[in-house]
């Protein structure tokens, strides 16, 4: 009786929310639309939607939006609600995965038919979207067919990491290839467009995040053996005088508390987990470093300039890495399990303390340069909005 009362609570402060994000209450403008996680049970994704509206307020003013959920079934009344806007924004986000509201129409998590697509005449903004496919999934014919037909009606298509870049590049072929360029996550850019709240002196302060959805495709056959080396590694650092901070993303992360308890380890639990976004980003302001699995638990805290460390499972990982030239930040978790635990903690000596200064330092100056590549691309897409007459004059 208790769960169904929260989860009604849940469901009455989500369309609050929602309400709130639309501002609707600016009836002389016109709305764009959000195709996105606006708010549900992954908190990187709601603080990812709440960061991409707000960076599209900070660069163009845009205060009014049709939020439009990601995974429902697309129909005519929602094409029509597009086409009475300003345009669509499609994204940020993982949305290029085929198992995440699986369907045969588009093969991703917006189930939109090229059909559907081609009825939409206001303009479309891929923006920050990633393919997230795991090791070992294929794209099958209707993705690529559908992927290519979105891209060749959209006026820009920015993903959020090249290695999202060269997949799709791939699939769409040379002639779509030169539309498609790198957008970054919104997440790693929060301290240059959201209002900073103090930050905490959280440096013995040191968040661990852990993926449990597919774990087959996480872990493979090492499952134990790897997480009780990453337990067995966090006791390591709890040993040198830290305050371990076990964050859930997702409810379904909590299963490695077990571990964490099997080695020994205090800490304290924060769960996230169908959280606002904003508590998640003043939590993440109080965080010395994270060591973590989920792309969130890795762009909204270098988003905050806080020191991460990348446990991989998952290619966005390394590509994010390899985007802001820190691969020496990032662990594969598959490779040499027996000597996993000596590796993390070989890493967190020298990211966090050795080279603790610069670390802040490259943290910082890698930001400046993701900002400078949105400043491009949101003035492309201010003079795409403008054009059409759908913001501004």
């Amino acid at each position: 009786m208790i769960n169904k009362i929260k989860k009604v609570i849940v469901k009455i402060r989500n369309a609050i929310y929602i309400l709130g994000q639309e501002n609707a209450i600016y009836k002389e403008e016109i709305a764009i639309s959000h195709v996105t996680h606006c708010i549900g049970a992954n908190v990187g994704d709601n603080v990812l939607s709440y960061c991409t509206r707000a960076i599209f307020k900070y660069f163009i003013g845009i205060r009014k939006w049709n939020i439009i959920t990601v995974e429902r079934p697309v129909n005519s009344k929602i094409i029509n609600k597009i086409n009475k806007s300003g345009g669509a924004i499609i994204g940020g986000g993982g949305l290029f995965l085929p198992d995440t509201n699986h369907n045969t129409i588009s093969g991703w998590i917006w189930s939109v038919n090229c059909q559907q697509i081609s009825e939409i005449n206001r303009p479309i903004i891929i923006f920050s979207v990633g393919y997230n496919y795991f090791r070992g999934q294929i794209p099958n014919q209707i993705f690529k067919d559908n992927i290519t037909y979105l891209i060749r009606q959209s006026s820009f298509v920015g993903l959020r990491n090249y290695g999202s870049v060269n997949k799709i590049q791939e699939i769409v072929g040379p002639e779509l290839a030169e539309k498609i360029v790198y957008q970054p996550c919104t997440t790693t850019l929060i301290n240059k467009f959201i209002p900073k709240s103090p930050k905490s002196k959280g440096h013995n302060i040191v968040a661990v995040n852990i993926a449990f959805d597919r774990k087959g495709a996480r872990f493979g056959e090492n499952e134990i053996i790897i997480l009780r080396q990453v337990a067995e590694a966090i006791k390591l650092i709890e040993n040198r005088g830290y305050k371990i901070i076990f964050v859930a993303h997702y409810n379904l992360d909590l299963e490695f508390i077990h571990y964490l308890e099997d080695a020994n380890v205090s800490f304290t639990i924060k769960n996230l987990s169908n959280r606002l976004p904003r508590e998640a980003i003043d939590f993440y302001r109080g965080v010395g470093i994270v060591l973590g699995m989920r792309g969130h638990a890795q762009m909204i805290p270098f988003g905050l300039n806080c020191e991460i460390i990348s446990l991989g499972t998952h290619d966005k990982l390394k590509w994010f890495l390899e985007d802001i030239d820190a691969l020496d930040w990032y662990i594969e978790l598959n490779e040499e399990t027996e000597s996993l635990k000596d590796r993390i903690l070989e890493t967190f000596i020298r990211v966090h303390e050795v080279e603790a200064e610069l670390t802040q330092k490259r943290l910082v100056e890698k930001q400046d340069e993701l900002w400078r590549i949105t400043c491009g691309n949101m003035e492309i897409i201010k003079s795409i909005l403008k054009r059409n007459g759908s913001f501004g004059s």
